[in-house]
């Protein structure tokens, strides 16, 4: 009996978050997302669930759900992203330099901000995040490594990537 209380508690802990561990995350898009963000927003949740199981939460941009990390992931606009809520000061003197297509990827606590600038800017700091904080590898066409992770530390992540080359691809030749 003492073992099936016990059970049930544990179980009771883990579904309430009670141990304090991060299990959700929010995903926020500028206003009016483009494909290309909508894009991004959606493979960095699908490797963040395959990774460390975080679910997505869904909502408005103002709601924050207790213990969910929050994702700024967008193209640089102003205007678009403080209607949505992002700490556009903060990204405005960060990014001021970023080259075409350049990331921007800033990690808190419960926040980690992943923009870019130009039309393919926050795929490449969603990407960035996901290859070089969590692990994700994709070494060619239609093959990925997605790490399997208990837990991430969020906190001291600072990086901006400007690209080398404007053209980038994969060329088979005879």
């Amino acid at each position: 009996m003492r073992l099936l209380i016990f059970a049930l508690c544990f179980w009771v802990c883990i579904s309430t978050n009670a141990f304090g561990k991060v299990n959700k995350m929010k995903i926020v898009l500028p206003s009016d997302p483009t494909v290309v963000e909508v894009f991004a927003a959606n493979e960095l949740a699908r490797c963040m669930q395959a990774s460390v199981g975080w679910s997505v939460v869904r909502g408005s941009e103002k709601e924050k759900p207790e213990s969910a990390v929050i994702f700024y992931v967008g193209s640089i606009d102003r205007k678009r992203m403080a209607e949505a809520g992002f700490p556009v000061e903060q990204i405005t003197r960060a990014t001021e330099k970023l080259a075409e297509d350049g990331a921007y990827i800033k990690g808190a606590k419960q926040s980690v901000v992943l923009v870019g600038k130009g039309r393919r800017g926050a795929l490449n700091a969603v990407y960035d995040f996901l290859e070089n904080t969590i692990g994700c590898h994709w070494p060619e066409p239609g093959r990925e490594y997605i790490p399997k992770h208990e837990s991430i530390s969020l906190e001291g992540i600072s990086r901006k990537v400007s690209p080398t080359f404007y053209w980038r691809g994969i060329a088979i030749h005879g």
